[in-house]
């Protein structure tokens, strides 16, 4: 019972980095006594390190006891991914979950925030996930995506897309999504175009716009600061 008070406290999370450092073997009883303390611990500044820590080394490590006792853990924190990804410091874990272990861990967070992406884009810390999320997903994941940031609401009004390139974080997610040469791009483009008008009175927007004349060869169609 006394691990989480450990990681949660200035000095003792150094000590338990250090046992994971030195003894990596030894260390699976670190991370068993996280399970249930996902929500308190993810979203801790000392708590979060730790845990990005013990999945470097078990990704270093396959088939070790600590790498196998951080399954429990890892489907966890899959399972809070929403509401840990809003956080300061949560945003950390789900990213570092998504680049050190096993892929199909990345494949149920895209598949469980495809609904909300949308929504998540826009907030300071998930729109860094998001992100990540899209260059994860399969090409046929990245088509769901936009098909679901595109669609009009029931209530009329802006579809997220526009509401993402409006945002300050949402429009920067749109513009990373721009990166993959893909038939999935040229989708996004194709969708973000009737929208030129809104994007040419948004700084946001003019960002955009001329991503996508870089993209198309058309220097013409940059649009000046």
């Amino acid at each position: 019972g006394n691990v989480p008070n450990c990681v949660v406290d200035q000095n003792g999370n150094h000590v338990i980095q250090k046992c994971i450092e030195v003894v990596p073997n030894e260390s699976a009883f670190i991370i068993q006594a996280f399970q249930g303390f996902i929500p308190t611990l993810a979203t801790h500044p000392y708590g979060c390190r730790v845990i990005q820590k013990i999945l470097e080394h078990a990704k270093r490590n396959p088939g070790s006891p600590l790498e196998k006792a951080c399954h429990p853990v890892i489907s966890e924190i899959v399972g809070l991914v929403e509401m840990l990804m809003m956080n300061q410091n949560g945003n950390y874990v789900v990213q570092h979950v998504m680049a050190n272990t096993a892929k199909h861990y990345s494949q149920q967070i895209v598949d469980n925030l495809i609904p909300s992406y949308g929504r998540l884009s826009r907030d300071k810390f998930a729109s860094n996930v998001a992100e990540k999320v899209y260059a994860s997903a399969t090409q046929e994941k990245r088509r769901q995506i936009i098909m679901e940031i595109v669609q009009t609401p029931p209530n009329g009004g802006d579809c997220l897309l526009v509401l993402m390139m409006k945002d300050q974080f949402g429009n920067y997610v749109i513009q990373k999504m721009l990166d993959f040469n893909d038939s999935c791009t040229t989708l996004l483009i194709q969708q973000i175009k009737p929208h030129y008008h809104i994007l040419q009175r948004l700084n946001y927007g003019k960002h955009i716009i001329n991503k996508i004349a870089r993209i198309e060869g058309n220097t013409n169609g940059v649009v000046r600061a």
